[in-house]
């Protein structure tokens, strides 16, 4: 085991909150307050999902396709995240890219 590596495991986990999860946690709470996005009962866990939505569908295509259009992968996923899973036309949530 590289304990030096397991050492580091609260500093990365500080980095993470600090540069991804409370920024969109105050994302989801402003727009939560001023109405452009429905309120979410965990923030924390919403955070999150989303933080592992975007690093996954990045590394997906780095690792196992080897070829990333950012454009296209941001587009998609924002879809998901903003639109869901639920049966709505297609063409609203995707734009063109």
């Amino acid at each position: 085991m590289d304990a030096g590596r397991a050492a580091r495991t609260p500093d990365i986990a500080a980095a993470i909150q600090a540069g991804f999860h409370h920024p969109v946690r105050r994302v989801l709470d402003d727009g939560a307050r001023d109405g452009t996005l429905r309120a979410v009962d965990d923030p924390e866990t919403a955070a999150s999902a989303i933080y592992g939505a975007v690093t996954m569908a990045g590394l997906h295509y780095l690792v196992a396709d080897n070829h990333l259009e950012p454009a296209r992968v941001a587009a998609q996923v924002g879809a998901l995240l903003l639109g869901g899973l639920g049966v709505r036309a297609a063409e609203e949530l995707v734009p063109d890219v």
